[in-house]
Order: C-alpha cells, then sequence, then structure tokens
C-alpha cells in the first residue's frame, strides 16, 4: 500500500460524495451501498465495467466477518448475516474502503466491534498527519462513508435537538458506537479538520 494518511483517507470519501452528487444522486440518511456507495467506488476503481457483488454468506461470525476478494474485473465482498443490519453495513463499507486506499487483493474483518474500539482509544493521539495501518484507515474510510461529511450538518442538527445516539444511529443505519465516536470523542474533530482541508492540501506518494 502507498503512504496513505488519515487526512487523505477523508479527502477521498469526501470526494467519492462529491461525484455521487454530480451524478444528480442526493445522498440522504442511511447512505445507501447497493445503489449508490458500492457503484460509486466500483467507477473509482477502473471505471464502468468494473462491477463489485455482495454476497451474505450464513457462517457463523464468531471467527469471520467479512473479507474482501479483488480480481481484475470486479471484486466480491462476501459478509456474515449472522451481524445486525448495522454492523453488516459497516463491515462491507470497511471491505469497500480498501478497494479505494490500497492495492491487496484480500482483506479480512474479524472483529468490527473491537476494531473500533481500538480507533476509539487511538483517537487522543491521532492527527491529519499520524500514520497507522490499513486496517485503521479503512476503519476510518467506513465510517466517512455511513456518515460522509455531506450529511455532517444532519448529524449535528439531530444531536442538538437532543436526539439519543441511538436515535440518530438508527436513522443514519450505523452501529451507534460509531456515532458515539463522531460525538464523543476527539473523532469528531478530527474529522471536521480532514474534511476542511481542500484537496490540494493533501499529499499522496
Amino acid at each position: 500500500m502507498s503512504h496513505i494518511r488519515p487526512v487523505d483517507v477523508c479527502l477521498i470519501v469526501r470526494d467519492l460524495f462529491g461525484c455521487i452528487q454530480e451524478c444528480g444522486i442526493v445522498p440522504h440518511p442511511p447512505v445507501e451501498l447497493p445503489k449508490c456507495l458500492v457503484p460509486a467506488v466500483a467507477q473509482r476503481v477502473t471505471g464502468d465495467k468494473y462491477r463489485i457483488e455482495l454476497s451474505p454468506r450464513s457462517w457463523e461470525s464468531r471467527h469471520l466477518y467479512g473479507m474482501l476478494l479483488r480480481y481484475d474485473t470486479h471484486a466480491k465482498i462476501i459478509y456474515s448475516q449472522s451481524m445486525n443490519t448495522c454492523w453488516r453495513r459497516f463491515v462491507v463499507c470497511k471491505e469497500l474502503a480498501h478497494l479505494l486506499i490500497d492495492t491487496d487483493a484480500e482483506h479480512f474483518t474479524q472483529n468490527p466491534v473491537s476494531l473500533v474500539q481500538e480507533l476509539i482509544n487511538d483517537v487522543p493521539v491521532m492527527r491529519t498527519d499520524h500514520d497507522i495501518n490499513s486496517e485503521r484507515l479503512a476503519m476510518i474510510a467506513a465510517i466517512e462513508m455511513l456518515l460522509p461529511w455531506c450529511l455532517r450538518g444532519r448529524l449535528t442538527e439531530m444531536a442538538e435537538e437532543g436526539l439519543s445516539d441511538l436515535q440518530i444511529a438508527q436513522e443514519f443505519r450505523v452501529p451507534e458506537k460509531i456515532v458515539n465516536l463522531m460525538l464523543r470523542s476527539d473523532y469528531g474533530s478530527f474529522s471536521k479538520e480532514s474534511n476542511s482541508f481542500s484537496t490540494n492540501t493533501s499529499s499522496k506518494s
């Protein structure tokens, strides 16, 4: 994987939603995966002919929650149906993220709850130029996909109206822990700072 910073991940996802809006699609909660996000990522990867297949499986998620298999003409995201809808959406987005930010052919999600908890624990030391590994970068991208910058005003509005994190999570159809992360930790400030950068201030090598 080429060197990429957390701020670059936020900008990549922000620009992805910019392309979605340019196509005449207006994102709204909950962000639609099959009709909105999946085609946009496929288009971003190699163009119109690339396809991404979502494949639910009945295996127990105790050991494996999801995996990405990447091929020249398509990719397959396999995920466990034993998770609830919100965590399934997070796992799918996390595997989609790998298509955007790195080149490894395979990725696996084993325990999304503990992965998010690790990110929560590490946020206080995170900076926009912080160098972290592929899995955590993919988590950041997944969070930015499910709670995108273009809908952040709606999320803030709901919080200011006194809705609980659970109520917000239900509207966005995301795990409550991710809403906690955005509203109750330093991640929210980090995301705001990152998304406020102009594209030409980011650098990827």
